[in-house]
């Protein structure tokens, strides 16, 4: 698949979070990067994982998480039809396309429901090309 875009690829260890995601649904895995990464907000993403040596796509924030009211910047991506544990691993993510800038919900079901599209735009995105 070729997706045209001009964002730069990154690398970051698989870290513990706290695992709100995973009560969600959507579990992540939480980055922690060794130089900054400067986008913000919701993005489709494409992801290497060296253990599988195989790409993936998914869905990745990059934000302070203001519907759990945090301050510190946060990497955290939601790997489409993946559940191996990858914890200490470092893999790659390449931002394909922005869907939407971070937001703050009233609840964690408003966010839970907001997922759900970002993830059928997700699968629209990238079912759209061979």
């Amino acid at each position: 698949m070729k997706i045209e875009n001009t964002f730069a690829a990154f690398e970051g260890e698989v870290i513990h979070g706290m695992e709100i995601g995973r009560t969600l649904g959507y579990p992540t895995a939480n980055l922690k990067t060794s130089t900054p990464v400067l986008l913000r907000g919701v993005f489709v993403v494409q992801i290497f994982i060296p253990s599988t040596q195989a790409y993936y796509y998914g869905i990745m924030n990059i934000g302070v998480r203001p519907s759990l009211n945090k301050t510190q910047t946060s990497i955290e991506v939601h790997i489409l039809d993946f559940s191996d544990i990858i914890y200490g691993q470092i893999i790659r993510v390449r931002p394909l396309q922005k869907l939407r800038n971070e937001h703050k919900f009233n609840s964690l079901h408003e966010l839970k429901q907001q997922i759900a599209i970002d993830e059928k735009q997700t699968r629209d995105i990238i079912n759209r090309y061979p």
